[in-house]
């Protein structure tokens, strides 16, 4: 094991230095597993693969850019040496137990060649379509979606772009969204040409706004409203279809409030005028918190909902980001909503009496304590008082502390002098 070990190092010695014939030998001879070259090209391993580099490592690269410094001319070599050499070993044992490895690696290395392999594209899909029968190979769909996924021709994506989502849309859009990301930032493949490619594709369409929205974090205010209004429909089929008006959130709902809650580059008012008697009061106070309407999105939690345990996460997802001011104003708001009820209203009073034991330090106590009903018992409001007194202490030794600095450093610097 050992003495492979060192000719599979040595193999990797002659290869960064462009011998490849001497390379080939060393990593034939010592019985080398093909993925730990593969692995030096990025993107050439299948998404799937569970390939983990040797440890210790058999060379210092981690990738061929590194290995080659960048230089263009060195790259094409080693990738037509390694394409010569996956041809010569996948139907040798060499390639015994990771075949999908290496054919994926060669589709990939053909679509970037412009190689004559790409005639065998129209053989595949005439297999997949049933029109030869061959079942060797019962995944050959998904290599078709990984070989045009790595292909720079825009023309051959495009020709097969709709059998491809005909077949699958949620596996077919993977053309467009597993691309890789330099050649997207590259604008390639322009966004809005494939949004208009997948308006028939319903599900496909979902998928690649998700990918702009949420994976490429792209801040463009159409993709944003886009993608919610999509959510918002599919939420509303969902509800006419199943008749279930007040259940539990389904996956899509609960994808519509997350978006509504962390994006601020979709259409508000839009979307508000969408929302509006659809009965959904989430989504609606969701909306009134980004136009800045606070007491209207807690009075919908509060008094339509009775959802307490969402009004304080209101309060502490629509304070994100603001100042410490921001955050006590929207707890300060919903414990004046619950005290403004009266004694009457059993529920509220429980959950002001929640509110202010739970989020002691949300609160200026000063101001809690002349809200307060003269009826309430010290006992009751013990982890808000014993909060309360924590943090004042905490503040003002805090305070003594930098004075008692301040005061240090003003008698060393007037020492010093």
């Amino acid at each position: 094991v050992m003495y492979r070990r060192i000719l599979q190092q040595a193999g990797f010695i002659q290869f960064a230095q462009l011998q490849f014939l001497e390379a080939k030998e060393l990593f034939r001879s010592s019985q080398l597993d093909v993925r730990e070259l593969i692995s030096l090209y990025p993107f050439l391993l299948p998404t799937s693969s569970s390939f983990i580099r040797s440890h210790p490592p058999l060379h210092e690269y981690a990738d061929l850019n590194q290995l080659t410094q960048g230089d263009q001319e060195k790259m094409a070599k080693c990738k037509r040496f390694l394409m010569s050499y996956l041809n010569e070993v996948r139907s040798t044992e060499a390639a015994n137990g990771y075949k999908e490895d290496i054919d994926t690696a060669l589709l990939k290395l053909y679509a970037e060649a412009d190689h004559d392999s790409l005639l065998d594209l129209l053989l595949w899909v005439n297999i997949v379509n049933g029109d030869i029968q061959d079942s060797t190979r019962s995944d050959l769909y998904e290599y078709i979606v990984d070989f045009l996924t790595y292909c720079l021709d825009q023309e051959l994506v495009w020709t097969h772009a709709d059998w491809l989502l005909q077949k699958s849309e949620e596996i077919g859009v993977q053309v467009f969204t597993k691309r890789p990301l330099d050649e997207q930032q590259q604008t390639r493949f322009n966004p809005d040409d494939i949004i208009s490619c997948l308006k028939k594709y319903p599900k496909a369409l979902v998928k690649y706004l998700e990918h702009l929205v949420l994976d490429r974090r792209l801040q463009k205010e159409e993709y944003h409203t886009h993608l919610a209004i999509l959510y918002l429909e599919e939420v509303l089929r969902q509800r006419v279809a199943t008749g279930n008006k007040d259940g539990e959130a389904t996956e899509t709902q609960a994808k519509l409030r997350r978006l509504l809650q962390k994006s601020d580059s979709y259409r508000i008012h839009l979307l508000k005028e969408k929302i509006q008697g659809a009965g959904l009061p989430m989504e609606s106070a969701i909306l009134h918190g980004k136009l800045g309407e606070h007491e209207k999105a807690l009075h919908i939690l509060v008094h339509e909902m009775k959802d307490f345990s969402a009004a304080e996460d209101y309060c502490l997802w629509g304070s994100e980001g603001q100042d410490a001011a921001c955050r006590q104003r929207l707890f300060h708001t919903l414990l004046a909503m619950y005290l403004r009820a009266g004694p009457s209203a059993h529920e509220l009073t429980v959950a002001a009496v929640d509110l202010l034991n739970h989020h002691a330090r949300e609160f200026d106590a000063t101001q809690v304590l002349q809200l307060l009903p003269d009826t309430w018992s010290v006992q009751l409001l013990c982890p808000f008082l014993t909060g309360a007194m924590r943090d004042s202490i905490h503040a003002r030794r805090t305070t003594q502390v930098a004075l008692g600095l301040a005061k240090s450093e003003n008698l060393i610097y007037m020492y010093d002098k």
